[in-house]
């Protein structure tokens, strides 16, 4: 009895995927990532000695975050390379992103944009700084300079025609540091002062690159720094009021043992030093324009020259 046997074909292996091998999307391979977390704190003591070396605060977080792009044939309408990335954002006090596009012997651009928080109310002073023997008696547990601000920083840099014989270099930075801090004044009796401080740094920048010699470079750049300073300060310390309703501030040293502000106990606020009020402002305005020439070779065999620069700086300083 003959039998007929059919042949089979091995059964095809399952197709592996590469996880890093990325998405084509039009003419692009996209890599993209997120990592979330949530952060939970649990402090015990001194809240503010904690934000001030530590400053790690509960709630949700940016890890990380990455975007790929690159063009499969490097002819992409608008870029061939597109790379952002960030981290720190939620309960950081440092959060940083970053961007840069590239388009093959167009352009060059780069972004990074950081921003950190300082936070100081460390007490460095005697612990209470009034004496337990004053009438009244009010302590003094925080820093009578303490602060709360941010730094906000940009960097913007652009290189036109990257790959040619002159190229254009542009870029632009803010540096801002700004939020609520304390100050004291030392006049007839020591006063905490609110002060509002805000500085503002804005540089423009501007460059070319030639490539007259093979393996040499010349360039010359001109950079544009202009400085703000708007910081004021303030008495917002009224606590007390003469027998005329008027606000007084008596100051922050309570001593009256000592007669600071008045001898004990403070039956007569009118035969204590005070102020009624205080005020001031001082805007500053100074820019320094920069140029700075400088040449990179290596055209002569073991010589080598790499940036050396030449830089004027001139300086306009404008007081208050």
């Amino acid at each position: 009895m003959a039998v007929a046997v059919a042949a089979q074909d091995k059964p095809a292996a399952p197709a592996i995927t590469d996880p890093y091998a990325g998405l084509d999307w039009g003419n692009y391979n996209v890599h993209q990532s997120f990592e979330f977390g949530y952060r939970a704190t649990s402090i015990v003591g001194n809240g503010a000695l904690y934000n001030t070396f530590v400053n790690l605060n509960p709630g949700p977080r940016l890890f990380a975050q990455s975007l790929d792009m690159q063009s499969l044939d490097h002819h992409g309408v608008l870029f061939d390379n597109l790379s952002l990335s960030s981290f720190g954002y939620g309960g950081d006090p440092n959060d940083v992103t970053r961007l840069r596009i590239y388009k093959n012997k167009l352009y060059n651009f780069s972004g990074l944009f950081r921003r950190d928080r300082n936070i100081w109310n460390y007490n460095l002073l005697a612990n209470p700084l009034n004496p337990t023997t004053s009438v009244p008696y009010v302590p003094v547990t925080s820093s009578l300079h303490a602060f709360n601000t941010s730094r906000r920083m940009t960097d913007l840099n652009l290189t036109l025609f990257p790959q040619s014989r002159v190229r254009v270099r542009l870029g632009y930075s803010r540096n801002v540091s700004d939020g609520p801090s304390l100050s004291t004044y030392h006049g007839a009796d020591d006063t905490v002062l609110f002060q509002d401080w805000k500085t503002t740094l804005n540089s423009y920048r501007v460059g070319f690159d030639f490539k007259v010699l093979p393996r040499t470079s010349f360039s010359y750049d001109q950079f544009l720094h202009y400085y703000k300073g708007d910081t004021s300060w303030k008495d917002n310390n009224f606590g007390f009021s003469l027998a005329t309703g008027q606000p007084i501030d008596i100051g922050v040293v309570f001593n009256t043992v000592a007669g600071t502000p008045c001898a004990a106990p403070l039956t007569n606020i009118a035969a204590c030093s005070y102020y009624t009020s205080y005020t001031r402002s001082a805007p500053i305005r100074n820019s320094y324009p920069t140029e700075q020439l400088a040449f990179q070779s290596n055209y002569f065999k073991n010589v080598d020259f790499s940036d050396a620069p030449f830089t004027l700086t001139r300086n306009r300083w404008f007081p208050p």
